[in-house]
């Protein structure tokens, strides 16, 4: 059902005690909320790339084509085969997802059907000017297409969607659940809310870095931690959203400024 995935639905569903934190403007809702500035994703983008969280080299094989094991390249596949799990199953269980191989055929069966969704966010990116509300009804679809299968919950679910779509889907585990809906289980239509507010945020670091002459955001810190092919701004955001919730790190304005001095 198009234009259903607003913050008034979100806030519909929060508990009066949770509205009331957001009203207040608490500083602990304020360290958990997605970034708004160039800063912070340019921050959190070299604490990942530095600390002892160094996930990056996985991440590697989702952007390069040169990388010895491309893995976006390798899912790939025509309409009449069968796409190849194990490289995918390996990068999911890198983060404890714990995938059973007896899972790849199903995983292979829901990724064909996610087919019919691919055409509406292939070329999605999270800062586009404008997203109709067809891809979050897409989005939605998808994630509890792959819920469907067992051993696969909502942390795996997005993180397969920000595989494949890695200029769209940011993804989330437990704790950033929690922050968000209050609960850990949630479903498609929740991440579906969820990207609505990633959304908002890669809106508002555009607007943010232009201030500062950078058009592309994503490019310029990619570029701070000599990433090339470079990553997605949706990554960036990742990074953040997991630092200052999972991670719980908090964001130094005056860090960042002495790093750009």
């Amino acid at each position: 059902m198009p234009g259903r995935h607003r913050w008034s639905d979100l806030k519909a569903r929060m508990t009066s005690e949770q509205q009331e934190r957001i009203a207040a403007g608490t500083a602990e809702l304020r360290a958990t909320l997605p970034p708004t500035t160039y800063a912070q994703v340019s921050w959190a983008a070299r604490e990942y790339e530095t600390g002892d969280h160094r996930y990056n080299k996985y991440y590697r094989a989702i952007y390069d084509p040169e990388y010895p094991h491309p893995l976006v390249k390798r899912l790939y596949w025509h309409e009449d085969q069968t796409p190849d799990i194990r490289p995918l199953r390996r990068f999911l269980n890198q983060w404890k997802c714990r995938l059973p191989g007896e899972s790849d055929s199903l995983v292979a069966e829901a990724m064909k059907e996610l087919g019919s969704f691919r055409e509406g966010l292939f070329d999605s990116a999270i800062e586009a000017e404008s997203l109709d509300d067809a891809v979050f009804d897409a989005t939605e679809s998808a994630f509890n297409r792959l819920m469907s299968i067992r051993h696969i919950g909502p942390t795996t679910a997005s993180k397969i969607l920000g595989v494949l779509y890695p200029r769209f889907f940011v993804m989330w585990d437990t704790d950033i659940r929690k922050v968000y809906f209050d609960r850990s289980q949630c479903k498609g239509y929740e991440f579906a809310v969820f990207m609505r507010e990633m959304r908002s945020s890669a809106v508002s670091i555009i607007a943010d870095a232009r201030k500062h002459e950078i058009e592309d955001p994503a490019k310029a810190i990619s570029n701070e931690i000599k990433q090339n092919p470079p990553f997605t701004l949706a990554k960036f955001i990742n990074d953040y959203v997991w630092l200052t919730i999972t991670r719980k790190e908090r964001f130094s304005l005056v860090a960042a400024q002495e790093h750009h001095a």
